[in-house]
């Protein structure tokens, strides 16, 4: 099975591709693993002071457990009735693409580059977005709305744009 990560600085189209990619019978991506707001890692956090799984383990699981994947297939199953959109529930034996989504930063902060070097048969697709001030303007209407994608036009009011704030972001981002 290949494996992939889309690594991501934010607010670069990364949840539109990974969505689209699963979209296809043979690819599965199970989106943010590192993000502490995630349900498998607040698992992992609690479960990693028992039993003492590192977060390359934690990562290793993910990409080559069984249990995971179908775990994340009945999850999927439960949020596409709820929301009532159609069911692509897949097998793991008809599975030729598995991957995630993060943000290279939590890589970086939760120490976790080594796993990319430790295997160099993962692809990595890494989506930026060149245009910072569409950038931060698509953060700030995130903020506004709370909804980080949507396949529907979404009405958004005005917002406030404070100049300062943004001159900040915009260095940040360059450096």
């Amino acid at each position: 099975m290949n494996r992939h990560i889309i690594l991501t600085s934010g607010r670069s189209g990364s949840n539109y591709l990974a969505n689209t990619l699963n979209q296809h019978p043979e690819i599965v991506n199970y989106g943010e693993v590192l993000a502490s707001m995630i349900l498998p890692y607040k698992l992992y956090d609690k479960c990693q002071k028992i039993c003492r799984w590192s977060v390359i383990d934690y990562l290793n699981y993910i990409y080559s457990s069984k249990t995971f994947f179908y775990t994340a297939q009945f999850y999927s199953t439960y949020a596409h009735l709820r929301k009532k959109k159609p069911i692509n529930f897949k097998k793991w034996g008809k599975i030729s693409h598995l991957g995630t989504k993060d943000f290279f930063l939590n890589y970086r902060s939760k120490n976790a580059l080594s796993f990319l070097l430790e295997h160099e048969e993962i692809a990595i697709i890494y989506l930026h977005r060149e245009n910072r001030l569409r950038r931060y303007l698509s953060g700030v209407f995130l903020r506004k709305t709370r909804v980080a994608f949507s396949e529907q036009k979404l009405k958004v009011s005005k917002v406030h744009i404070e100049p300062a704030q943004m001159m900040k972001y915009l260095e940040i981002l360059d450096q």
